[in-house]
């Protein structure tokens, strides 16, 4: 029965790329969990009350930018290539010109309004230059959405399921190395650390994409 279990998952690609996503999206939170207790020793809680404030300013660009074009994409390829029998590059090119144009928007704002958010609306001014950080991840991540959304589209899921995994490794290894660096100086690292590692770990998953 094993033998034929293979053979099964290739002519089911839904089931196949179910059980992908589940397994890294575990793999995902397991790193996820261990990278949390990491930070919360090395920033202590002042500095993972300082990052979470910025949550939902990640929530809110996330939403205009990229989140609702990732599912549209995926959407529109899967019935294209439904229909066509091939491979429609359409809807991804439509989706990136919005969704890129809109992050790059946002980017630019909240690089210049930095100040009044983290001043004004968080009431905390040590999250200006993390806000300034975050605002060069947004192209990297609207660019990185897309792409899965075609590979979704496809129901190629291996394309989006290990760029999660390497995301979520480069933000970790960044956020250590420069750590460990910086102690190493003698300097005492500053939760910005975790923005630059959130900011890499986008780089890196939009380049294997």
């Amino acid at each position: 029965m094993s033998n034929h279990l293979p053979s099964k998952l290739r002519r089911h690609p839904f089931i196949l790329g179910t059980l992908l996503l589940t397994g890294t999206g575990l793999i995902s939170r397991i790193i996820g969990f261990f990278y949390r207790i990491y930070l919360a020793r090395v920033f202590g809680e002042e500095g993972m009350g300082i990052y979470q404030l910025i949550t939902p300013v990640l929530a809110l660009t996330f939403s205009l930018c990229i989140g609702s074009y990732q599912t549209a994409i995926s959407k529109y390829v899967a019935k294209e290539s439904s229909q066509s029998n091939g491979r429609s590059y359409l809807p991804l090119f439509c989706g990136l010109k919005i969704s890129l144009t809109l992050s790059m928007i946002c980017s630019l704002l909240l690089t210049c309004f930095a100040p009044f958010i983290g001043t004004i609306l968080l009431s905390e001014p040590r999250t200006v230059p993390m806000l300034r950080l975050l605002s060069w991840s947004l192209p990297f991540s609207s660019f990185h959405s897309c792409i899965n959304g075609y590979f979704f589209g496809l129901q190629k899921t291996a394309v989006p399921a290990l760029s999660q995994i390497l995301e979520q490794c480069a933000r970790v290894g960044c956020v250590f190395i420069t750590s460990a660096i910086l102690l190493e100086n003698g300097r005492i690292p500053s939760i910005d650390v975790a923005i630059l590692g959130l900011t890499f770990g986008e780089i890196v998953a939009m380049t294997y994409s």
